[in-house]
C-alpha cells in the first residue's frame, strides 16, 4: 500500500485532466476563473521531457528532463514542478545537474524514479549517460531529505551486466514489491539485439542484483522498451512501456504475478 498512491498516478493523471478540462470550459463560459490555469507546465527557456511523479502524501513532485538546447557540454538536468491539483504549479527549478566533467559518467542525465527508504530518506535513480564513455549508460543514486536538495552517491553507481547491453542500459523504475518483500527496479535494456526489461532487486536500495528478464520485447521489432512502469491494480499487475522505433507509443501487459507472464489484455 505505501507505493500505491504513487503508482496509480499515471492512471489519474489523464482523469483529472478530463475533469479540469470540463470544469474549466464550464467556468470560463461563466466568469472566466480559468484563464490562468496551467495544464501543461514548462519553464520560459526551456521544454520539458520524460515526467516522472511522486506523491508525498500532500503533493505530487513531477519531476522531469529539462531540455534547455543551450549548446553547453551536458544536457538533461532533473527538475521540478509540484502541485496540488495539476492545474496551478510551483516550479521548483533544478535539483539534480547535470555534470560538466566530460569524463563523468552523468554528462547528461536520463529518466529514473523516486523512492522514500524505511528511514525517510528520499532515493532519486536515474541513467547517467556519456557518449563518450564505453559504455555509455549507467545507473546512478542521489539521496535527498526534502526532494530538493539531492547528493548524488556516486559508490551506488552500477553498470549493466555482461548478459545485457552496455550502452542500452536505462530508464530504472523503482518500487518496492509487497508480494516478494523486496524492492524491484526494472531497466530497459537489449539482449541478443533485441529489447527487454531487466530485472534487479535489492534490500537496501544500495546493492542490487540481476534476475534476468523481466519482460521480452513482444511487438514484432527489436525496438526498445523505454521508461517501464509495473503497478499492481485490483488483481492484476500492469506493465507499460514505450517502443522507441517505429511508433513511439505506450503499450502495456497484464498479468496475475508481478513475475509474469505478462500478456497482452
Amino acid at each position: 500500500m505505501r507505493k500505491r498512491k504513487n503508482n496509480i498516478l499515471l492512471i489519474i493523471l489523464t482523469i483529472l485532466t478530463i475533469i479540469i478540462l470540463c470544469s474549466c470550459s464550464n467556468d470560463i463560459g461563466k466568469n472566466n476563473t480559468c484563464e490562468n490555469i496551467n495544464i501543461f507546465p514548462k519553464d520560459e527557456e526551456s521544454w520539458v521531457g520524460d515526467p516522472m511523479p511522486y506523491f508525498d502524501g500532500e503533493k505530487f513532485n513531477i519531476f522531469y528532463l529539462e531540455d534547455l538546447r543551450n549548446g553547453d557540454v551536458g544536457f538533461h538536468p532533473w527538475s521540478l514542478f509540484t502541485t496540488n491539483n495539476f492545474y496551478e504549479y510551483n516550479n521548483e527549478g533544478q535539483v539534480i545537474p547535470y555534470s560538466k566533467n566530460t569524463q563523468d559518467q552523468d554528462l547528461a542525465l536520463g529518466t529514473g524514479s523516486v523512492i522514500k527508504d524505511n528511514n525517510g530518506v528520499f532515493h532519486a535513480f536515474y541513467t547517467g549517460h556519456n557518449p563518450k564513455k564505453m559504455p555509455k549508460e549507467a545507473i546512478m543514486n542521489a539521496t535527498s531529505m526534502d526532494m530538493k536538495e539531492w547528493t548524488k552517491i556516486s559508490e551506488d553507481t552500477f553498470f549493466a551486466d555482461e548478459q545485457y547491453s552496455g550502452d542500452d542500459f536505462r530508464d530504472p523504475y523503482v518500487s518496492y514489491n509487497e508480494d516478494y518483500n523486496e524492492y524491484w527496479m526494472l531497466i530497459t535494456t537489449r539482449k541478443n539485439n533485441s529489447g527487454v526489461i531487466a530485472l534487479y532487486t535489492s534490500d537496501d536500495l544500495r546493492v542490487w542484483k540481476d534476475q534476468g528478464i523481466l519482460f521480452k520485447n513482444d511487438i514484432g521489432t527489436d525496438s526498445n522498451l523505454e521508461c517501464p512502469t509495473l503497478i499492481k491494480y485490483g488483481e492484476y499487475l500492469y506493465l507499460s512501456f514505450s517502443d522507441q522505433w517505429p511508433d513511439r507509443v505506450t503499450h502495456y501487459r497484464i498479468a496475475s504475478d508481478s513475475k509474469g507472464e505478462f500478456i497482452i489484455p
